[in-house]
C-alpha cells in the first residue's frame, strides 16, 4: 500500500512540473518551392515534356524543379567516345544546360547508377 502510494505521489509531483517547450518549427525555405515537380529516371527523360516546360517556364513564368534518379552512366554513346563515369557527367552537364536553357534552375541528381538491362539490386 506504501508503495502505490508513493508511486502516485511521485506521478502528481511530475505532472505538475513545467515541461520544456518544444522549439517552434522552422518555417519553408522559397528556395525550395516550386510549381512543378518534375522526377525522371535519366537526364534525357525530360525531352518527352520538353515543350510543355518550356510553356511552363518561360510563358506562364511557373517555378520548376527537375529531380533526376540517375545520372545516365549506363547509356550508349552516338556521338562521341565518352562511357561509364565520363558520359555520366557528360549527361549531367548536358542536362544542366537543357534545363538553364528553358528557366529551371532547380536540379538535382540523386546519382544512382543507370542499369540497362541489369537487375538492379
Amino acid at each position: 500500500m506504501k508503495i502505490n502510494a508513493v508511486l502516485a505521489l511521485a506521478f502528481f509531483t511530475l505532472s505538475a512540473a513545467e515541461l520544456p517547450k518544444a522549439l517552434p518549427l522552422l518555417q519553408p525555405d522559397d528556395g525550395y518551392k516550386a510549381d512543378i515537380l518534375l522526377v525522371v529516371a535519366h537526364p534525357d527523360d525530360d525531352v518527352v515534356i520538353g515543350g510543355y516546360l518550356a510553356r511552363a517556364s518561360l510563358d506562364e513564368k511557373r517555378r520548376i524543379a527537375v529531380i533526376y534518379c540517375t545520372n545516365g552512366d549506363g547509356g550508349g554513346n552516338a556521338v562521341g567516345y565518352e562511357a561509364g563515369a565520363a558520359l555520366g557527367q557528360l549527361r549531367i552537364m548536358e542536362a544542366r544546360r537543357a534545363t538553364a536553357f528553358l528557366g529551371i534552375d532547380d536540379v538535382w541528381f540523386v546519382g544512382a547508377h543507370d542499369t540497362p538491362g541489369q537487375n538492379v539490386l
